[in-house]
C-alpha cells in the first residue's frame, strides 16, 4: 500500500517529467521509465503459490511446466501429484488413497464404518527419514529379551492397480493393534532379516550432522563462548547432551562452574532433599543418590541453573527460603548451594519418599526417586553418588552452616596494570602463566605429531570394532579396554610437563617471596629488577641470593610426581575422546584432529600453568613470612569476580598462624584449579 499510494504516483510524475523533456525538448523518440522490479516480484509471489499449491497436491509439476512455459513433458508422462511434509518428504496420492481406504465423496472423510489400516506409513523411498527416538523397555533392559511378548504379525497388504498400499479386509489381530510391540515402535517380523532400506540414508544424516557438529564445537572451543548447535537429523536427547558436553567443555576450559546442585535443606528437621538416578547402563552413576542438578545454560548463574534443573528433575518449584551454604567440587566444575526452607511440607513429594518421572526419557518408562535424608547419613554411603562422597567435609560443612557464601566483591576484578592490590604478585602472575602456558600447549602437542596421531586413531578404530548386531557396548568395560591399549602406545605424557614444571615453579616462586617480603615491609609494589617471565636463571639466582631455596627444592623434588598426575588426566582425555570417537562414528582423520587438539588446548595449559603458579608462590610466600617474623597471616580471595566458597571461608576465617591450616584443610593456595588466591600478613 504504501508503494502504490506513496512511491508509485510520485514515480509516474518523474517518469512523465523526463519523458517529456527527452522528447519534446531534444526532439528524441524515447520514453524514460524506472525499473520498479514488479516483473521480478510478480513472478516471485507466483512462484511461491505454486509452491504452495504444489505441496498440497492441489497442481503437480507438469501442470506448472506447461502453464507457466508451455512446455510439455518431454516423456509425455506427466509427474505425479504429491503432498509434502516437513517430517516424511514427498508423499504420492497413491500412498494416501491406500492409508486413507473408501473416501465418501461428499465429505471427503473416511466413509462410516470403513476398515481403517493399522499400519504406519513408512515413508518413501530415496527421501532421509526423520526417525523417531528409540529406547529399550525397561522390562527388556532388567531381564532381557525374553520377558518382551512375540510382537503379531504385520498386516498383508494388497497391491493396488497404481502400486499404491491397501489393507487386506477382515485381518485383525487379538490385540487390535498390528505392525507394532508395547513400545510403539514398527515392527515387521518379514523384514527382519533384510536391511533397512532408509538405515543407511538416516545414518549417513547423522554422521555428516555430527561431524559438523564437531567442527562447531571445535571453533567454539577456540572462540571461548558457546551457542547451542541445532540438531535435525540428531535424536533430540543426543543433541541435548552434545549441546550440554560442549557447553561443559568451554566452562571447564576458563575454569568456570559448568554444573550446580540445590541441595534443599528442611529447618525444621535439618534434612535434606535427595534424588535417585534413573537405572542407566549407560550412566556410571545409575541409581545412586545425589543432590538434584544439572548444567549450567547460556550466561546462567549458578544458582539460576540449579534453581531451573531443581525444578525440572523434581516437579516442583523450590518453596521460599534463603542461601545457607555452599561447596565446590575439587575440579571447580561443580557447585553445590544449600537452600535452606522452613520444613519439609514445603515440598509435597507425599511423605519421606516418592516416585518421579525422569525428565530425560522420551517414553517415561524410567522412573526415579526423591527421599529426605538426614546429612549423618551420607558419609561413606555406598548408595550416594561417589563425586559426592568425595567432598564429603565441604558438603556437611555447608549444610551445617558453616560452609558460608560470602559474596564476591564488586570490586573484585583483577586489578589495573600498575595499580595496587592486596596482593603484588597479581600484577605479574598472569604474564608468567601467559608465557608458560604456550610452552606447556606446544610441548604436549609434539609429543604426538600429525602422522603419529593418524596411525594412532587408525589403529584404534581397527581394533575396536563396534559390535555387528548394532548393540552398544558397555561403554565402562570400553573405556577402560581402551585406556589400557593407550598406555601400550606408551605415549610419554610426563617427559615434557617434568622439563617445564620446575621452570613454572621458579617464576611462581619468585613472584611469592618477592610479594611477601614487600608486603612485610608496608609496601604494594614488587622490584623485579631484570626479570621477565620465563628467564629460570635469574629467577633461581634471585631465590637463591635470598636464601630461600628450602620450599624451591621440594617443588622441584616433587615436579616429576606432578607432572605424572597432570600426565595421568591428559591420558584420561584422550581416551575419552578415543571411545567418544568410536561410537560417534568418527573418521581417523578427524579423531587425530581431535586429539591432537586435545594435547595443544591454550586453555587446559593456562589452567595448569596458573595452578603451578599459585602453589609455587604460596609455598614461597610462607618462608619470605617467616624471614620477616610474620607470625600471623590471612587469606586473600582470588582478584577475579569467580571466588569459589571454599575459599571465601577460608578468607572468613579471619588471621592463623603462619602455615597453619585454613578451614578447607590447605595451608596456602591453591584450592582449586585456575585458584590465585594467597595468604597475606595479617
Amino acid at each position: 500500500m504504501q508503494h502504490r499510494v506513496g512511491d508509485l504516483p510520485l514515480i509516474r510524475h518523474i517518469q512523465d517529467t523526463l519523458s517529456g523533456f527527452l522528447r519534446n525538448d531534444l526532439g528524441l523518440p524515447v520514453r524514460f521509465a524506472f525499473d520498479l522490479g514488479e516483473e521480478q516480484a510478480d513472478r516471485l509471489q507466483q512462484a511461491q503459490a505454486d509452491k504452495i499449491y504444489l505441496e498440497l497436491g492441489v497442481i503437480g509439476g507438469s501442470d506448472i511446466r506447461e502453464m507457466r512455459y508451455g512446455l510439455p513433458e518431454p516423456a509425455g508422462q506427466p509427474m505425479p501429484r504429491f503432498i509434502s511434509t516437513s517430517r516424511s518428504g514427498p508423499i504420492p496420492l497413491a500412498s494416501l488413497y491406500a492409508l486413507a481406504g473408501q473416501i465418501d465423496p461428499e465429505t471427503a472423510a473416511p466413509e462410516p464404518g470403513a476398515l481403517l489400516p493399522h499400519t504406519v506409513f513408512g515413508g518413501v523411498e530415496g527421501v532421509v527419514p526423520n526417525p523417531p527416538i528409540k529406547t529399550t523397555p525397561l522390562a527388556e533392559e532388567e531381564y532381557g529379551s525374553s520377558a518382551m511378548p512375540t510382537a503379531p504379525p504385520a498386516q498383508p497388504v494388497a497391491k493396488d492397480s497404481e502400486g499404491g498400499g491397501a489393507p487386506t479386509a477382515g485381518i485383525t489381530t487379538a490385540t487390535g493393534i498390528t505392525g507394532y510391540d508395547l513400545i510403539g515402535q514398527h515392527h515387521n517380523e518379514e523384514d527382519d532379516d533384510e536391511p533397512d532400506k532408509d538405515a543407511p540414508v538416516a545414518k549417513a544424516a547423522r554422521d555428516a550432522e555430527l561431524a559438523a557438529f564437531r567442527r562447531f564445537a571445535k571453533a567454539r572451543r577456540k572462540d571461548g563462548r558457546w551457542r547451542d548447535f541445532k540438531f535435525t537429523a540428531t535424536d533430540p536427547v543426543t543433541g541435548h547432551n552434545l549441546n550440554d558436553s560442549g557447553r561443559l567443555a568451554i566452562r571447564k576450559d576458563a575454569g568456570e562452574v559448568a554444573v550446580a546442585g540445590l541441595a534443599v535443606r528442611a529447618a525444621d528437621t535439618g534434612r535434606v532433599l535427595m534424588l535417585q538416578r534413573a537405572l542407566d547402563p549407560e550412566d556410571p552413576a545409575s541409581g545412586t543418590w545425589e543432590v538434584p542438578g544439572g548444567h549450567l545454560e547460556g550466561s546462567e548463574s549458578s544458582i539460576q541453573g540449579a534453581w531451573r534443573e531443581w525444578s525440572e528433575e523434581t516437579g516442583f518449584i523450590p518453596p521460599p527460603g534463603e542461601v545457607s551454604g555452599a561447596w565446590l567440587s575439587p575440579s571447580g566444575i561443580y557447585e553445590g548451594i544449600v537452600w535452606t526452607v522452613p520444613s519439609e511440607d514445603c515440598v509435597p513429594i507425599g511423605g519421606d519418599r516418592d516416585q518421579i518421572p525422569n525428565p530425560d526419557d522420551p517414553d517415561g518408562d524410567i522412573t526415579e526417586a526423591l527421599a529426605w535424608w538426614s546429612p549423618d547419613q551420607l558419609p561413606g554411603n555406598p548408595a550416594v553418588r561417589q563425586e559426592l562422597l568425595a567432598n564429603i567435609d565441604a558438603v556437611l560443612a555447608a549444610l551445617d552452616g558453616t560452609g558460608v557464601v560470602k559474596a564476591a566483591s564488586p570490586k573484585a576484578d583483577a586489578p589495573a596494570k600498575g595499580a595496587s592490590a592486596d596482593w603484588p604478585g597479581w600484577q605479574h602472575d598472569m604474564d608468567a602463566a601467559n608465557y608458560w602456558a604456550e610452552e606447556i600447549a606446544r610441548s604436549l602437542k609434539a609429543t604426538l605429531t600429525v602422522t603419529a596421531a593418524e596411525q594412532l586413531a587408525r589403529d584404534y578404530l581397527a581394533q575396536h570394532q563396534l559390535p555387528a548386531d548394532g548393540n552398544k557396548p558397555d561403554k565402562a568395560q570400553l573405556t577402560a579396554a581402551t585406556s589400557e591399549w593407550l598406555a601400550a602406545r606408551q605415549l610419554d605424557l610426563a617427559r615434557p610437563l617434568a622439563k617445564i614444571l620446575p621452570k613454572v615453579h621458579a617464576d611462581g616462586y619468585l613472584l611469592g617471596l618477592l610479594s611477601a617480603k614487600a608486603l612485610a615491609a608496608g609496601k604494594r609494589r614488587i622490584n623485579l629488577g631484570n626479570w621477565t617471565p620465563g628467564d629460570t636463571a635469574q629467577a633461581q639466582h634471585t631465590i637463591a641470593d635470598n636464601d630461600a631455596d628450602e620450599n624451591y627444592d621440594q617443588l622441584t623434588d616433587d615436579a616429576t610426581g606432578d607432572a605424572q598426575g597432570m600426565a595421568n588426566t591428559r591420558h584420561q582425555e584422550l581416551v575419552r575422546l578415543l571411545v567418544a570417537g568410536l561410537l560417534a562414528g568418527t573418521t581417523a582423520l578427524m579423531l587425530a584432529e581431535s586429539l591432537r587438539d586435545a594435547l595443544g588446548s591454550i586453555t587446559t595449559a593456562l589452567g595448569i600453568a596458573i595452578t603451578e603458579i599459585t602453589r609455587s608462590s604460596g609455598l614461597a610466600a610462607l618462608v619470605g613470612y617467616r624471614q620477616a617474623g610474620i607470625t600471623q597471616g590471612r587469606w586473600l580471595l582470588d582478584p577475579s569476580p569467580n571466588t569459589c566458597p571454599t575459599c571465601s571461608g577460608n578468607a572468613a576465617a579471619g588471621p592463623r598462624p603462619i602455615g597453619a591450616p585454613y578451614p578447607s584443610g590447605d595451608s596456602y593456595p591453591p584450592v582449586h584449579p585456575h585458584c590465585r588466591c594467597n595468604v597475606g600478613p595479617a
